[in-house]
């Protein structure tokens, strides 16, 4: 594989580390596929086993307001890069968390 390749494949990984800073349209859509599973029905669920699992695996004592807390924030600063992620996924974004 040409190292050309090779280097788009790591900069559209290194490009959804937190916070994301795509350089480029293929980095953007990588970086919102990432985050995709914030507009999907199941994410609210998903969110608890995430907490739970961080509790076991990790030893953490996280409450269920902190982790809440943490989300909300998260959701509150992320922003989806491409106009159809925009346009498709930002208001289920919302309707998905609110709604459990």
């Amino acid at each position: 594989m040409p190292s050309v390749i090779i280097d788009e494949v790591k900069a559209c990984i290194l490009a959804t580390r937190m916070p994301q800073k795509p350089k480029n349209l293929l980095q953007q859509i990588v970086c919102d596929a990432d985050m995709s599973h914030f507009s999907t029905d199941s994410f609210a669920e998903k969110s608890k086993q995430l907490r739970k699992e961080l509790q076991t695996r990790c030893g953490l004592a996280i409450s269920k307001n902190a982790w809440r807390h943490q989300t909300i924030c998260l959701l509150e600063v992320h922003q989806y890069h491409t106009d159809y992620a925009r346009e498709h996924w930002n208001v289920k974004k919302w309707r998905t968390w609110k709604t459990n």
